[in-house]
């Protein structure tokens, strides 16, 4: 039977709630954003959103479309229909903040979508697992496109 020494004895009861303590810290989602989920969804207040995309990343994701026949069939089940919209890589920055390389597609259905102006989903963590900006990791940027006013 081997007899722990005193050295031992300490070097695990240290050194173990240590490395609990730095796994905990790796595992938790880096946040990004200077302030709260709350005041980031602040209604009002606007928010600044700098999206800088390869202009050949940005002509593939404004003219990808869904066609109406395809999205309406009811032969083929929605999970085994092939994705419309595919993501590309470009650099986000919000209310100042660098986010640093994030993935955007087009988003809408076909009512909404627009070659000039697309709604985008954009993947905050599709590059860099776990990271966020206040609380989320993914963000939808609607082009109002029903909205004349585009006051909203």
């Amino acid at each position: 039977m081997k007899v722990a020494t005193n050295s031992s004895r300490f070097i695990r009861l240290f050194f173990t709630p240590v490395a609990c303590l730095l796994l905990a810290a790796v595992a938790r989602a880096e946040d990004l954003a200077p302030y709260s989920f709350d005041h980031f969804f602040d209604t009002s207040r606007l928010i600044k959103i700098d999206l800088k995309v390869e202009p050949a990343d940005w002509d593939k994701v404004r003219v990808q479309h869904r066609s109406l026949v395809k999205t309406l069939r009811t032969d083929i089940p929605p999970s085994e229909q092939k994705k419309p919209f595919s993501y590309v890589s470009a650099n986000l920055t919000i209310d100042g903040t660098d986010i640093g390389r994030v993935a955007i597609r087009k988003k809408g259905f076909v009512g909404s979508l627009d070659y000039d102006r697309p709604s985008l989903k954009i993947q905050i963590d599709q590059y860099e697992k776990k990271k966020m900006f206040a609380g989320v990791d993914t963000l939808t940027l609607n082009n109002n496109k029903q909205d004349g006013s585009r006051v909203h």
